[in-house]
């Protein structure tokens, strides 16, 4: 599934059809796939060009605004 969706560029809804499998089926067997990929990398020690962005505190540029919701704007029935 992992190379059909990332490789070949095939849908997850091409693939539920191919395999006969709902697409939310084919979602849950790719998540619990990727997932097990990650972990197998994680226990190799290998690093990805996005680690050192994932593990940064804070990605922000110092100058970049933040968006504030004011506590005011409370919706009412």
């Amino acid at each position: 599934m992992i190379f059909l969706h990332y490789v070949y560029g095939v849908s997850k809804r091409a693939i539920g059809r191919r395999l006969r499998m709902s697409e939310s089926r084919v979602r849950h067997e790719m998540q619990v796939a990727e997932a097990f990929v990650d972990g197998c990398l994680y226990m190799a020690g290998v690093t990805l060009e996005m680690d050192r962005w994932t593990q940064k505190q804070n990605i922000r540029e110092p100058n970049e605004k933040t968006l504030v919701r004011c506590a005011k704007s409370v919706v009412t029935c």
